[in-house]
C-alpha cells in the first residue's frame, strides 16, 4: 500500500467519522474513530509515537478521565491500559499520560502498572522496539515476518505472561509504599 494513498484513507474515514458523530455500523464515538485514526497512522509509519503524544491536551484528558464510569485506578485498569497503550504507540506515552492524570494512584497500582507496561511487548510487532529490530533483521536475511506470524506466538506469550504476572500481583505481598 503506498503510505501516501494510506494517509489520505485514513484523513478521509476520520473525516467521515467526524462528520457523522460515528463510523457506520461501528458503535465508536468521535473520540474513537480520532483514536483508531492515530493508531492506524503510527502503525503504517505516517506519525510517530512523539507526535502523537504532542498532540494529547493532557489536562482536559486529565478532567474526562474523572467522568469515566470505570475506576482507572485497579490492577486490571492498570493491565488493559498498558497493552492497549504500549501495542499502539509505545509504552512511554501512556505510562507518562497515566501518572499526569492525578488519580492518585496506589502503591499497588504502580507496582502493576510498571510490570505490566514490561510484560506487554510482545503482543504486537510495533509493541516493542526489540521486536520490529528483529523483524527487520530477518528481512535482510531474506525471512518475511507479518503480523500474523508474530501474533501466532506473541498474543499467547503476551496473555500467559500478563497471566502470571497478574497472579504474582495477587498472591505476593507488596512493599509499602
Amino acid at each position: 500500500m503506498n503510505l501516501e494513498w494510506a494517509v489520505l484513507d485514513a484523513f478521509l474515514a476520520v473525516y467521515l467519522g467526524m462528520a457523522l458523530g460515528r463510523w457506520p455500523g461501528f458503535a465508536i464515538d468521535r473520540t474513537g474513530v480520532t483514536l483508531i485514526g492515530a493508531i492506524f497512522l503510527f502503525s503504517v509509519g505516517a506519525v510517530d509515537g512523539a507526535f502523537i503524544s504532542g498532540a494529547i491536551d493532557f489536562p482536559t484528558l486529565a478532567t474526562a478521565s474523572r467522568e469515566l464510569p470505570f475506576d482507572l485506578r485497579g490492577q486490571a485498569a492498570m493491565a488493559v491500559f498498558s497493552i492497549v497503550g504500549s501495542n499502539s504507540i509505545g509504552n512511554v506515552p501512556p505510562v507518562t499520560l497515566l501518572l499526569s492524570l492525578d488519580l492518585n494512584l496506589e502503591a499497588s497500582s504502580l507496582y502493576a502498572l510498571a510490570l505490566f507496561s514490561t510484560r506487554r511487548g510482545n503482543l504486537l510487532i510495533v509493541g516493542s522496539i526489540a521486536n520490529i529490530i528483529a523483524v527487520q533483521r530477518a528481512r535482510e536475511d531474506g525471512i518475511e515476518i507479518g503480523f500474523f506470524e508474530q501474533a501466532r506466538i506473541g498474543i499467547p506469550v503476551t496473555l500467559a505472561s500478563l497471566a502470571v504476572s497478574y497472579a504474582w500481583l495477587s498472591l505476593i505481598p507488596l512493599p509499602p509504599a
